[in-house]
């Protein structure tokens, strides 16, 4: 990276530097035999929610109250019955006395931001319902190697350099819908994601490339993205997907979170979230103690090219029922990215613009 183009966080580029380390895992979800890639997430829970109601007659599901509203909203449009039960990321399970499902339901649980194991699910009685588990935000965790989940499933893209890519298996073994075809109109939103990629590539090397250039690219692909039917894996990227060296990322994104936890320290008025177990924490989940000093902290991160997520704003919730105490949460948190792209001098300059903003 060019140093006057220094920047942290946002969407990836491609290229990204690697080694000579082995590609992708032989025991990685979208290496298992019968798994079905598709183009995004939400395109696994489509597809998914269809199979479920088909085949099991799957009549309700149960979302965790604390979730990305893009996604709840495409729960919702699937047609199935929504009803929320209690869990957050500063929790180390699910409210289990909100959670009654019954033998035609399913139940969603999601490893919020790598930080859970299998335990988060201890004591939980499906009472004959399905369990789907989403591991988007680490989809080689050992829950996610290991489990015995009815379903789950994986965003690809949020972890791995790719233009798309979500994953559906089945941990207990259960059959799956047949892979969908690529599809006209996903395939041009590909070329739009794969182009601004490539462009923010070459500007982050220092190349006379304008910014808002690939991000206009960027933003139109990604609401491409997010229309259409459901959609397949392009060939290109299942090679791209084959060769990356996810297991070393992986760790490397566990030392950066390392280093960052480290290098804020002991502050006040700050708290951030540690994994359970061997967890790789998908970034470092920061809680403030007040809204006001969030927004300091993320307006001086902006200032200096450093782009925390917030995950997720729930001032707006498609389903009623989301706790006030979660949307507080949502208002006082920022996700700071600790991915393959960044080393421990990087961890550390975004861990000074933290303390600065918390002084």
């Amino acid at each position: 990276m060019d140093a006057e183009r220094w920047e942290h966080g946002s969407e990836f580029h491609w290229p990204i530097t690697s080694d000579d380390s082995p590609g992708t895992l032989a025991s990685a979800p979208w290496q298992r035999d019968g798994s079905v890639l598709l183009g995004c997430g939400r395109d696994a829970l489509r597809l998914l929610i269809d199979h479920g109601r088909r085949v099991h007659h799957w009549s309700r599901l149960w979302v965790p109250s604390y979730m990305c509203q893009h996604v709840v909203e495409t729960l919702v449009e699937t047609g199935i019955e929504c009803v929320l039960y209690q869990d957050a990321p500063h929790w180390t399970r699910p409210d289990l006395a909100t959670l009654e499902p019954r033998s035609s339901d399913a139940v969603l649980v999601v490893n919020y931001f790598g930080l859970r194991d299998r335990g988060a699910l201890e004591g939980l009685a499906l009472q004959g319902a399905a369990l789907v588990v989403d591991h988007t935000h680490d989809p080689l965790s050992e829950w996610a190697l290991g489990g015995d989940a009815d379903y789950a499933l994986a965003s690809l893209r949020k972890t791995l350099p790719i233009p798309e890519g979500g994953v559906l298996w089945s941990p207990a073994g259960h059959p799956l819908p047949e892979t969908p075809e690529l599809t006209m109109q996903r395939s041009a939103a590909l070329e739009a994601k794969r182009e601004s990629m490539a462009l923010k590539g070459r500007y982050l090397s220092g190349e006379p490339v304008e910014k808002s250039v690939y991000r206009t690219l960027a933003s139109e692909g990604e609401t491409a993205m997010a229309q259409g039917p459901i959609s397949g894996l392009s060939p290109e990227t299942l090679l791209t997907l084959e060769a990356l060296p996810v297991g070393r990322w992986r760790t490397l994104r566990a030392r950066n979170f390392a280093t960052l936890v480290e290098s804020v320290g002991e502050a006040r008025g700050l708290s951030i979230l540690a994994p359970e177990g061997q967890g790789c924490p998908f970034s470092a989940f920061l809680i403030f103690d007040e809204p006001e000093v969030r927004n300091r902290v993320r307006q001086i991160l902006i200032e200096n090219a450093c782009y925390p997520a917030i995950l997720w704003p729930l001032e707006h919730s498609v389903l009623s029922g989301v706790p006030r105490e979660h949307r507080t949460l949502a208002d006082r948190s920022l996700s700071v990215h600790c991915d393959m792209r960044y080393g421990d001098e990087d961890m550390r300059r975004v861990a000074a613009l933290i303390l600065e903003g918390l002084t």
